[in-house]
């Protein structure tokens, strides 16, 4: 450095956070975590009518009846309902319930209209498989509910 110019005036002590870089660099830097935060916020928070854990339906799993001829494919009767998470609730509410069965079922996907019995269904079935459903509600928004286990006696 020639004698008597100033270190500042030249720029070598100057901090890289002080430069248009620097300056450009940590707003990107406070922009990308404002951004993360507000994602990560939403993802959390999601829409509550698809959740099965706040579910206001449960799946009622009948007994299941031994068949007088049982196949390779259905030993047992089994029959289905939906019924309110909590005491008192209703389903007054409810449009029709899609069940969704195991591929191995033909139909996987089966609508229930008839509110009469509790939406329910009733099919043939054997061994162990597990059992979905979904709620049409009479608004348009349709809820998961939790699904049910079914393992049936060989």
């Amino acid at each position: 450095m020639a004698e008597g110019q100033d270190a500042t005036r030249t720029g070598e002590n100057k901090s890289f956070w002080a430069t248009l870089p620097g300056i450009i660099t940590a707003l990107a830097a406070l922009l990308t975590a404002i951004g993360g935060t507000a994602t990560a916020i939403t993802q959390c928070s999601g829409p509550e009518s698809t959740s099965s854990a706040d579910s206001s339906f449960v799946l009622e799993v009948g007994n299941p009846v031994p068949l007088a001829q049982p196949d390779s494919s259905a030993t047992h009767e089994v029959r289905v309902r939906l019924q309110p998470a909590s005491p008192g609730g209703s389903l007054d509410e409810v449009d029709y319930v899609t069940y969704q069965l195991p591929p191995s079922f033909g139909k996987p996907n089966v609508d229930i209209h008839d509110a009469r019995d509790s939406f329910a269904i009733t099919f043939g079935a054997s061994g162990s498989f597990e059992i979905h459903a979904k709620v049409h509600l009479k608004d348009g928004e349709s809820q998961e509910v939790p699904s049910e286990q079914i393992s049936l006696p060989t």
